[in-house]
């Protein structure tokens, strides 16, 4: 099957553990071992109701229990050994990093290692599985597997990633997607919502400077639907493309909570040649909606349970408490459902279904939609929610684009479009791999391997003629990357309560400090309009206390935009310490996450406001920092007391004082720098209190310090020269000077100190302690078993390939049996018949050592025959050619006398007698061979005659090259005398008038001669009769 689509599914059979592929093929045989729709257990424990429901719906015949330190759902392999989910989602990634590196594939366009992307296809898995796997990538298994294909599609290794999520996670399951990578060692950059990564891959494709759009992307997957209100727009100059900035805003969504989780791995951004110069889009997700158990595996239910009921009225049994069966019949169901989705009826055909019996039917579409009446009604309730809740219509949405393996059934289609008002349904993007697409880039931003910059006006890349129109994938830019805004929200609220806490606030903050907050957040909302990676800073807004007087706040709203940074600050505390929790807020659209019936999310305890009051006499601002990012993790990230104090500065100013005083200010400069002194010395003092505090709080601000210091110190020094320079001022008369004097100034300093954090920490702590380290030693030992049985595969199946090809040579070509003896062939194959027997029997359970010894035993044999063979069919060949190249090169030396004389004799001689040694050597060589019989070994190989001749033709090839001298220079005096030739010809041809024109010419044929005689010294080459010439021409001079 295609890499492209891999079965997400993980099993533990005898004691091995086996991914992808071969988990599938064993799915019939060990449907209790063969484990999928895991992603759906991930932060949840056996009794979670939504488990059980998963459990009963599905009919999954394996055992889920409590793992016994941590709490979670562990899947119980025999009764003695369990695992908990996240190990079997990481061998999943560990799976897809091996493919990877074998296959190291073209599709690659950067090995920048930051998000695989692998997204198993659920409607693939399912059908290979014979079951729903849709949820299998909650193991760490499932991590693995995805690395394994990452790497080789990336041609390195894979550690960065980013995972696809779907938005009703919450943050239990969010943290054990984590722990599952982690398990399977990769880094997880960040998770990112489903809807959002789709979002961005339809976005990356178009230009919004024109028009903004507001999209729906309705995704229905195997087990989940999500539906996301998205809003794509621009900033800066209409109508142009250079400069703009495009975004998207998720609107809302709606889901069903069986999407699979998705690594990513491959990262490349779109470039339309010529037209996104400049361009910086972003996208905003508005809002979201889903029904988290609905999924087009509820009709491969649907049809299992029809079928099973036909069976078992047939007098077949009840198949539904058979796992084997239900596995066989869900398989055929999958196909069945396919075949309706293109025609108007389809087969069904079960060999064996149950206790022997064949089970064969049919069923028409029109039958089995009218069975399948309720899930109509409910594939349209996410879409309908979303433009109820914000108040939009139909005509309102510009595209609604539908994704998942689910959305291609013709009745879902039907339905949807009805809901719509019968607009049409948009089908751009590809429905499985747009999400993965999108995860790569969403990879791409946060990676630091990427530079994003503006791409050239004519980009070499895929291209197509038109993208707008065009289908998956659209061109991409190979070269430079674009940058591409996103803004999500956060699906369910957080609420912050402390019972501790129940005086009234104060105003927040002082009203600077609020001042400051409020400018800080305006500050950051603007930059989020401009660019993608802004993160909003914003103080929540001032304390609410409930009814009963404790304080509680919503500081994460559902709905609020991410990423987000939230302050709670409190004024002048006088309590040593207090408590607070994050809870879920039950009260908002989405209430708690699916399965979720608890709202606890953390619990903290903040201590040390009493330090601060001791050192300061104040504990100023009390702030609690949170920030949540794309993944929807809410994290405490600090806790500090800041204090704003008065305090008293020393400053040096200049002073203008009269010529005639100058030396009662020196007098007063010196009895002030005396003070200085006093002063400095209090300061040290106050400076070694202030030092101890810092060590005790571990956080006073340094900088305000270190500024007062300096000042102290030029303070100093000016005061001590004060009375020189007032000295030296008073010398001028009748003029103005300027002495230096130290004040004192008021300054306000700020402190910060941090205060100490406790308490039990977040509900659904990362995977640590104990269960951390079994969990590692699981899959350490599974990946050196499959190491051991990957080496012990492939030594088995060297051996049976060398046993079938080698006999099957020695039966059929003439080579091999005429360099052996009949008796030797008898006894060769003879060997490798009992080799092959035992493989078959007792070897079968052998380890790979075993088989590489065997083989090497067999080859010892079978090798040498092969070499005879081949030296009988290439020795002819290689004389042959030797024979003809070494005439050819006897005649190149006699050659050389004629065609190149300045090779000497040496040389020449030197090379007719290596030619020579090679001959006779190679002649001893053949009347060897020839008293040899083709069974016996040759006297000489090929392969020794072509790299003596290759040593030959080496020398000859040097000597054939040498180059021909170069002729000697011409000497001094005859250059001299040359030149005073010509000079008295130049002088002779001024004196006459009427003997000018033959001098000229004699002074021209002159010249000529010159150059002549010159070239006939360099090249060897003038000839005689031009020399002659020249002195019949002489007597003419002679006269003059």
């Amino acid at each position: 099957m295609s890499r492209r689509k891999s079965p997400a599914l993980v099993g533990i059979v005898e004691e091995e553990r086996v991914l992808g592929e071969e988990a599938s093929s064993l799915g019939i045989r060990y449907p209790n071992l063969i484990f999928s729709q895991l992603r759906n257990l991930l932060g949840r424990s056996a009794g979670d109701a939504e488990v059980q429901r998963l459990v009963q719906q599905n009919l999954l015949p394996y055992t889920v229990v409590d793992h016994p330190e941590r709490g979670t759902a562990a899947l119980q392999v025999n009764e003695t050994t369990s695992y908990l989910v996240e190990e079997l989602v990481a061998g999943i990634f560990q799976y897809a990093k091996q493919i990877t590196d074998a296959q190291a594939g073209d599709s690659v366009v950067d090995t920048v290692v930051v998000a695989g992307i692998f997204q198993y296809a659920k409607q693939i898995t399912d059908a290979q599985a014979g079951e729903s796997v849709v949820d299998t990538v909650v193991v760490a298994g499932i991590f693995q597997y995805a690395k394994q294909i990452t790497d080789a599609q990336a041609g390195e290794s894979v550690v960065d990633t980013v995972v696809v999520v779907p938005a009703w996670f919450g943050v239990a399951q969010r943290q054990a997607v984590i722990d599952a990578a982690s398990l399977a060692g990769l880094n997880v950059l960040g998770l990112v919502n489903g809807h959002a990564a789709a979002a961005l891959q339809f976005g990356i494709e178009r230009d919004f400077a024109k028009k903004e759009q507001t999209v729906i992307l309705y995704d229905i997957g195997s087990g989940s639907t999500e539906a996301a209100l998205v809003k794509y727009s621009v900033y800066g100059k209409p109508g142009s493309s250079k400069g703009v900035t495009n975004q998207f805003e998720v609107l809302d969504v709606e889901w069903d909570h069986r999407r699979a989780v998705v690594l990513g791995q491959r990262s490349v951004m779109f470039c339309k040649p010529g037209s996104f110069k400049g361009v910086t889009k972003q996208f905003e997700v508005l809002n979201v909606e889903w029904d988290h158990s609905l999924g087009s595996n509820s009709l491969d239910l649907l049809l299992a349970e029809h079928f099973a009921k036909e069976f078992m009225d047939k007098g077949g049994g009840d198949v539904r408490k058979s796992p084997k069966a239900m596995a066989k019949l869900r398989k055929q169901v999958r196909r069945t459902k396919e075949v309706l989705s293109a025609n108007s009826a389809a087969p069904i055909s079960v060999e064996e279904l149950h206790e022997g019996k064949d089970f064969q039917s049919s069923i028409k579409r029109e039958e089995f939609e009218a069975m399948a009446g309720d899930y109509w009604k409910r594939v349209a309730a996410p879409l309908t929610k979303l433009l109820a809740r914000n108040k939009l219509a139909a005509k309102d949405v510009d595209a609604v684009e539908l994704l998942g393996g689910g959305s291609r059934v013709p009745k879902l289609q039907a339905e949807l479009s009805v809901a719509l008002g019968g607009r049409h349904l948009d089908r751009h993007l590809d429905a499985d791999e747009a999400l993965v697409l999108g995860a790569g880039l969403f990879a791409a931003n946060l990676s630091s391997s990427f530079r994003l910059r503006a791409p050239p006006a004519a980009c070499n890349s895929l291209a197509v003629d038109n993208p707008e129109t065009a289908a998956y994938p659209g061109s991409f830019c190979l070269a430079e990357m674009q940058k591409f805004g996103m803004t999500d929200i956060a699906a369910f609220g957080v609420s912050f309560e402390s019972h501790d806490l129940h005086l009234p606030p104060a105003a927040a903050a002082p009203a600077k400090d609020a001042a400051a907050s409020s400018k800080a957040s305006k500050k950051s909302k603007a930059k989020g309009k401009k660019g993608a990676a802004a993160v909003e800073e914003e103080a929540v807004e001032p304390l609410a206390s409930s009814k009963s007087g404790h304080v509680l706040k919503n500081l994460l709203p559902a709905g609020k935009k991410l990423p987000i940074k939230r302050a709670i600050k409190y004024t002048n505390l006088t309590i040593d310490g207090f408590s607070f929790e994050l809870r879920y807020n039950a009260s908002t659209v989405h209430g708690l996450p699916p399965g979720v019936e608890s709202p606890e999310l953390a619990k903290y305890t903040v201590a040390g406001i009493q330090d601060a009051i001791k050192r300061y006499n104040q504990s100023g601002v009390t702030t609690l920092r949170f920030e949540a990012d794309y993944s929807s993790l809410l994290h405490f990230s600090s806790a500090e007391c800041v204090v704003e104090l008065e305090v008293i500065e020393d400053k040096v100013i200049e002073v203008p004082v009269p010529a005639n005083e100058t030396e009662r200010a020196a007098a007063n400069a010196t009895d002030d720098a005396a003070g200085d002194k006093d002063k400095d010395a209090a300061s040290k003092d106050a400076g070694a209190d202030s030092k101890g505090d810092k060590d005790a709080g571990k956080d006073e601000t340094a900088k305000a310090d270190d500024e007062q210091q300096a000042e102290k110190k030029e303070g100093d020094a000016a005061a001590g020269g004060d009375a020189a320079n007032a000295t030296e001022a008073a010398a001028p008369a009748n003029k103005t000077v300027f002495i230096k004097k130290t004040i004192q100034v008021p300054r306000r300093k700020v402190f910060h100190v941090t205060l100490n954090v406790t308490g039990d920490g977040p509900r659904h702590a990362p995977l640590s302690g104990e269960p951390l380290k079994q969990a590692q030693a699981h899959l350490a030992a599974w990946v050196a078993a499959e190491t051991v049985k990957a080496a012990t595969a492939k030594a088995k199946n060297d051996l049976e390939a060398y046993i079938i090809a080698t006999r099957e040579k020695l039966e059929t070509q003439e080579a091999l049996q005429q360099v052996t003896t009949e008796e030797a062939r008898v006894k060769f194959i003879e060997q490798l018949t009992e080799a092959e027997d035992w493989l078959y029997g007792d070897g079968e359970a052998e380890a790979a050592d075993a088989f590489s010894t065997r083989l090497a035993g067999l080859k010892a044999v079978g090798e040498p025959i092969a070499r005879r063979a081949a030296e009988l069919e290439l020795r002819p060949q290689v004389l042959s050619a030797v024979k003809e190249q070494s005439e050819a090169a006897e005649k190149l030396i006699a050659s050389w006398a004629d065609t190149k004389p300045w090779i000497n004799e040496n040389d020449t001689k030197a090379a007719a007698d290596k030619l020579e040694e090679f001959t006779q050597w190679l002649q001893q060589q053949v009347e060897a061979q020839d008293k040899k019989e083709p069974t016996e070994e040759p006297a000489f190989i090929a392969m020794d005659v072509v790299t003596k001749w290759q040593g030959v033709q080496k020398a000859l090839h040097k000597t054939d090259s040498k180059r021909k001298p170069k002729p000697p220079k011409p000497a001094a005096n005859e250059t001299a005398s040359a030149n005073e030739t010509a000079a008295a010809e130049g002088a002779a041809e001024g004196t006459v008038e009427g003997a000018e024109g033959a001098g000229a010419d004699a002074g021209g044929e002159a010249g000529a001669g010159a150059e002549e005689s010159a070239g006939e010294q360099d090249g060897g080459d003038s000839s005689s009769s031009s020399t002659a010439a020249e002195d019949e021409e002489l007597p003419a001079h002679e006269e003059l």
